[in-house]
């Protein structure tokens, strides 16, 4: 979860300047490239860091697909 912890706070302030009445439209792709640099250039890690990144994905995508189908019409029957 740290890794989510840290993406969350990083996209924050992006999404909340973009919920706004404002037409920021047009800027959206020049923020997106700032943003996507700054979350490449976080420090570089280990392979054993890779790793535990790549199973934190991976439980963080199965609890939302979890919830998802949980959730999801396709679950009832239509009789």
């Amino acid at each position: 979860m740290p890794f989510f912890l840290a993406v969350s706070m990083t996209l924050t302030p992006f999404l909340t300047h973009y919920q706004c009445d404002e037409p920021v439209l047009p800027y959206m792709a020049a923020d997106l490239q700032d943003l996507l640099m700054v979350l490449s250039q976080q420090e570089k890690i280990s392979p054993r860091q890779l790793l535990e990144f790549r199973m934190e994905c991976l439980k963080g995508l199965t609890a939302m697909s979890k919830t998802i189908l949980d959730k999801s019409p396709l679950k009832y029957s239509l009789v």
